[in-house]
């Protein structure tokens, strides 16, 4: 009975903490967001993010979407590129500081990357409401041709 009134606690405290973090990466299609088929994912603030990622005629392109419930404050988010190597993933471009006050952020950045190899694009997001945050965190794997 102790056993099952710890797990009760814990849980309830994760739950009531509101600094949630979601890890997701999918390596299909275009684009990850919450409508896709297959995926149902469940945030407690945020209602969808989208990030689309194209990697081709040597530029890699990355467009991330993020749409919050009601009484949503403010919305920040970083957007990392990798390249993948053999020995860990080098950082080709962080674009930080990314911001909006509302329930709606939207952005799209741009690099050159070189041909021939695989990155990754990886978006953190910050939803913020009240006095407590949820951070979710979507990548997506291309090989730039």
């Amino acid at each position: 009975m102790k056993k099952r009134a710890c797990i009760f606690i814990l849980v309830l405290a994760i739950f009531l903490g509101g600094n949630n973090t979601l890890s997701a990466s999918q390596n299909f299609g275009g684009e990850i967001g919450a409508s896709q088929p297959g995926i149902t994912l469940y945030w407690k603030q945020t209602s969808t993010v989208t990030i689309a990622f194209g990697a081709t005629g040597g530029e890699a392109k990355i467009d991330a979407i993020v749409h919050a419930n009601t009484g949503t404050v403010k919305i920040t988010a970083t957007i990392n590129l990798y390249r993948v190597k053999a020995g860990g993933n080098e950082t080709v471009k962080t674009w930080s500081g990314l911001f909006d006050y509302g329930m709606n952020f939207a952005t799209c950045v741009s690099h050159p990357i070189t041909p021939g190899y695989t990155y990754i694009a990886e978006l953190t997001t910050y939803v913020y409401w009240g006095l407590t945050f949820e951070k979710i965190v979507v990548s997506l794997t291309r090989f730039a041709t």
